[in-house]
């Protein structure tokens, strides 16, 4: 078991980023938001990286913000509040400019920071989503980009990161 707040698991062409914080279910904190960046870079440096997978260690992937940490900024000033969204904006907006498709594997509750953080994969699905409801709008979505001339490459990795298709 793991006691950082944040896994990376890379090596090959799937990278896994786990949220770890279970018992606040994941609620981001000023290391885990700098965790998330330092992930995002490290795996920005990865050429033969094909996917990555973003999901939530627990029972839920994020509820949000940590509000003990939030709570602090009431008395020790708002440099607390930008201390977690800065490098969580820092992350996500590189996680957005990466070549690889990004995947969210998500559970539980998803919340505030956790709701941004979901949204910045190219696919958030639900875990254990029907995986022949995947493959027709992932066909959709092929048909849809050949029609605007736009190439799209798509894969569906499970929880375990094996690739599905």
């Amino acid at each position: 078991m793991h006691d950082a707040p944040l896994i990376l698991e890379a090596g090959g062409p799937i990278a896994t980023i786990t949220l770890n914080r279970p018992a606040q279910l994941n609620a981001l904190d000023i290391a885990m938001a700098e965790a998330f960046e330092a992930a995002v870079n490290q795996l920005a440096k990865q050429p033969d990286l094909r996917v990555i997978v973003l999901k939530g260690a627990g029972r839920g992937f994020m509820a949000g913000g940590d509000l003990g940490v939030i709570q602090r900024a009431l008395t020790e000033g708002p440099h607390i509040v930008d201390a977690i969204m800065l490098p969580l904006h820092r992350g996500l907006t590189k996680l957005a400019e990466l070549p690889q498709p990004v995947l969210a594997s998500l559970h539980g509750p998803v919340a505030g920071a956790g709701m941004s953080v979901a949204m910045a994969a190219d696919l958030p699905t639900k875990k254990y989503l029907n995986l022949a409801a995947i493959k027709t709008m992932a066909a959709a979505a092929e048909s849809e980009a050949q029609k605007r001339n736009v190439r799209v490459t798509i894969c569906i990795v499970d929880e375990n990161g094996d690739l599905l298709f």
